[in-house]
């Protein structure tokens, strides 16, 4: 909040910060609501059968098309896994592709394995099977509906919203089109979502070359609003309907 100045913004602005936890903050009205959600290790690579973390090697982004896969690694170095952009750009292209359904059911074809990624040759190949798709699944579900729950207590509707920023350790590489095609974000924020990388790192640099801004994080501290969703009662239900991916345009 401090590094990206949420606070000074005119317009509605939305932080998403994307990680085992993913924590928001909404600047509205001159207020700072602010929430968490419990979205699970799978943006950061973990509980996915083929998991990596942003590091050298990883998949950062796959194309699918016809039913075949091509894929880019972080650095250009060997396949070691696959981090969250590439996650991100495999379930998008799965779906355009018809391999997964509206609920990331896998087609009878892959349903069993999953589907093949990656192969470099017969000793190592890498497949994205039903349970990650669906450990995916509830962690763009508890997002989006924790977004929509601070949209809902600040009174901000969706088509008012001016910026997005999205942060992350795999924010640098993340398709923000990737990103809206399985819900995380409304189309209508596409055109307006900024990846920002570690905002948290960021933010801790600017207070070292600005100690005197101590105070500044004082009035963050005291304008924040805790938005708590266990009182939200449209959450719950909001959860189960962003499981499922957005009808294709």
């Amino acid at each position: 909040i401090y590094a990206l100045n949420l606070l000074e913004k005119k317009s509605p602005t939305l932080l998403i910060d994307l990680g085992t936890n993913g924590e928001m903050a909404l600047a509205a009205n001159d207020k700072l609501f602010v929430t968490s959600v419990a979205a699970g290790p799978a943006f950061e690579g973990g509980n996915i059968s083929i998991g990596s973390a942003a590091v050298e090697g990883a998949i950062s982004h796959v194309k699918i098309k016809y039913g075949f896969s091509r894929v880019e690694t972080i650095a250009g170095r060997s396949v070691c896994g696959i981090c969250g952009s590439g996650l991100f750009d495999a379930i998008a292209g799965l779906y355009r592709d018809g391999i997964i359904d509206r609920h990331g059911t896998l087609c009878d074809r892959y349903l069993s394995d999953g589907f093949p990624i990656y192969s470099r040759d017969s000793s190592f190949r890498l497949f994205l099977t039903q349970d990650d798709i669906r450990s995916f699944q509830t962690a763009k579900a508890a997002v989006a509906a924790g977004a929509d729950a601070l949209l809902r207590t600040a009174g901000v509707k969706k088509e008012d919203v001016a910026e997005v920023f999205l942060a992350g350790s795999f924010g640098a590489y993340l398709d923000l089109a990737s990103a809206a095609s399985v819900g995380l974000l409304p189309p209508e924020w596409t055109g307006r979502t900024i990846s920002v990388g570690n905002t948290s790192l960021l933010g801790a640099k600017k207070l070292l070359a600005h100690p005197e801004a101590e105070e500044q994080l004082m009035r963050i501290i005291s304008r924040a609003i805790s938005v708590s969703l266990a009182d939200d009662p449209f959450f719950k239900e909001d959860y189960i309907r962003q499981m499922d991916l957005p009808e294709q345009r």
